[in-house]
């Protein structure tokens, strides 16, 4: 069984570690030259001593005890270009009387001091100094330092601090167990999150948590108010910026206690947070760098997921606009794609489609002090109406088309019909109140068509929900959700597919209205509109369009003269309604 080695560090916590014991056979610091990340290294002191044993590694800082160093490789990663001489040729003088085995360094380690003074100690005592490029990874560097040692078999006795978390990192591959590891080494609670905010995974941990972090987890994102915020103080800017962990001062009034966050990162690109509570102790040197290796192995696990994601995400697609276009090529080839995307193609009988209606307004709406304007948010729009359309119908497929969003619903056939459309009203009311929350201000409107016993037929369905949008948008002003079986009169308007066909239909008469106010600045064809709609109840038209009883009857005359048309005769009064209610069907 693998033995597995301390990678220590001590800064203001210190930890107690017992020494390395007996070896059957001893690793020497020669070895150590022969391994990958030390194929630029430069022994600049004490060659003599390179044959000197080494039984375990560790990493030096600055405040370390004075404790039996013999036969370790120490690993100087702190930061001590800020020391003055004195400081630094003190800490060489403890090196040298623990008898360490060799000493690592980084080049430029201690910044404008002469290196020379530390090659003469070194060479009086016996002792190897190994430089390092200063581009080096420490975390990497004490990995294999660390392997090398447990693979050669001549480990009786190891340290386990440090080192046995940044190894587990190595097998974890999802970002919950991420983050149980990292809470767990840390004991802490922590939030592991996307660039967008989303909560991905969370560590528990008995300590206290806030009310962000109660709202993370209950919400699935980063509380709105908090997002804001540190979009105005340019905290994230600095995130994005900094290569290391950072630290964020608790903001008490909004019931954020301080954190440590650290950028997860595939290249230079931000694609994640880790976020760490430090309401029971401050996070030192050691906690930096497992957090640091934390986030490089959740950057792999969240590109292999978006890898995985998006390739699935390809898939449903392309699925769902075959059944949507009406083209399928066959029913085997259908049931494969459903299998590859693990769901029951039989349960698929209606589509929901829902349509921004004012998205360039929308993405064009100044928001925050700076002025700074907010692009229109395709992706949490689709996000949104997906996670509210799976509460309510699990196994559907939801997609986005565009700036539109569709939805394959998916049912049980023996549930009666009544009870489907009042699970798909839930579903709507859902969505509507999830956009007023995330996306304040966006108006969506939903058309939902009718319900087909085949998935093949399911092209009608679509059509039948895009004609419900364009008559929730055009005549309703949009904001709404319509089901195409409501549409009354203009479920007949639908069936006319070619634009030219609808045109045709439009009535001379309403036309010669429009271009009667247009020219005279009349309102003759709204009058119009508010009589039909309150035929027999001339005071509550009256009211309707704020003028005298008197004047509305001169417009109504005048209106019959212009359309050539009796507005006491049923039949002028119903093509005159549905020529009005192709009107708005057909304005832009």
């Amino acid at each position: 069984m693998r033995k597995k080695i301390e990678v220590e560090s001590k800064s203001e916590d210190e930890r107690e570690t017992r020494p390395s014991k007996g070896f059957s056979r001893e690793v020497v610091v020669q070895d150590f030259l022969n391994l990958p990340s030390f194929a630029e290294a430069r022994v600049i002191a004490g060659v003599a001593g390179l044959d000197s044993s080494v039984r375990s590694v560790a990493v030096l800082e600055m405040a370390m005890p004075d404790k039996d160093r013999q036969a370790q490789m120490l690993q100087a990663m702190g930061d001590f270009s800020s020391c003055d001489e004195g400081t630094v040729f003190a800490l060489i003088e403890r090196v040298v009387s623990w008898q360490a085995a060799a000493l690592v360094l980084k080049r430029n380690a201690f910044g404008q001091i002469p290196i020379e003074r530390l090659v003469q100690m070194a060479e009086e005592t016996g002792l190897v100094v190994i430089e390092l490029p200063s581009k080096s990874d420490w975390i990497l560097v004490c990995l294999e330092c660390s392997d090398y040692l447990s693979a050669s078999e001549s480990v009786v006795g190891v340290q386990a601090t440090g080192g046995r978390v940044l190894e587990q990192f190595r097998s974890d591959t999802d970002l919950q167990s991420i983050a149980d590891t990292l809470s767990n080494a840390l004991g802490t609670s922590l939030t592991i999150e996307s660039a967008d905010y989303r909560l991905l995974a969370h560590g528990a941990h008995e300590s206290a948590i806030d009310s962000s972090r109660e709202q993370t987890i209950l919400t699935r994102r980063s509380p709105k108010l908090l997002v804001d915020r540190f979009e105005r103080e340019h905290i994230f800017d600095v995130m994005r910026q900094t290569g290391r962990p950072i630290r964020v001062k608790e903001i008490p009034e909004i019931g954020f206690m301080q954190r440590v966050v650290c950028a997860i990162r595939a290249g230079r690109e931000v694609i994640g947070y880790i976020w760490v509570l430090e309401n029971n102790r401050r996070l030192n040197r050691t906690d930096m760098i497992i957090l640091e290796r934390a986030a490089a192995a959740a950057a792999l696990s969240i590109v292999r997921g978006q890898a995985t994601a998006e390739r699935d995400e390809n898939l449903k697609k392309d699925f769902v606009d075959e059944v949507l276009s009406g083209n399928v090529r066959s029913r085997e080839e259908l049931q494969s794609q459903a299998a590859r995307l693990r769901c029951d193609l039989a349960t698929f009988h209606q589509v929901l489609l829902a349509d921004a209606d004012d998205f360039r307004q929308y993405s064009e709406r100044p928001v925050g002090e700076d002025g700074t304007e907010t692009p229109f948010p395709r992706r949490r729009l689709l996000d949104i109406i997906s996670a509210e359309v799976s509460k309510f119908s699990p196994g559907s497929l939801t997609v986005g088309r565009g700036k539109d969003v569709a939805a394959l619903l998916s049912s049980d056939t023996r549930t009666p019909l009544p009870k489907l459309k009042s699970v798909v009203r839930r579903i709507v009311e859902s969505i509507h109140s999830a956009l007023q929350c995330e996306l304040p201000g966006l108006s969506v409107s939903i058309g939902i068509g009718d319900y087909y016993a085949d998935v093949t037929d399911l092209a009608e369905s679509y059509r039948e929900a895009q004609q419900a949008v364009r008559v929730a948008q055009r005549v309703y002003g949009g904001g709404r959700a319509l089901f195409f079986d409501e549409l009354g009169v203009y479920r007949l308007l639908g069936y006319l597919k070619d634009q030219q066909d609808l045109e045709k239909l439009r009535h001379p008469a309403l036309e010669r209205l429009k271009e009667y106010d247009c020219k005279e600045n009349t309102e003759f064809l709204r009058t119009l509109e508010v009589f039909l709609e309150n035929v027999g109840h001339p005071k509550a038209m009256a009211e309707q369009l704020c003028i005298h009883r008197n004047t509305l009857q001169y417009r109504l005359e005048r209106i019959e003269a212009i359309a050539g048309a009796s507005l006491s005769n049923a039949e002028d009064r119903l093509n005159l309604q549905i020529g009005l209610k192709l009107h708005k069907l057909l304005s832009p």
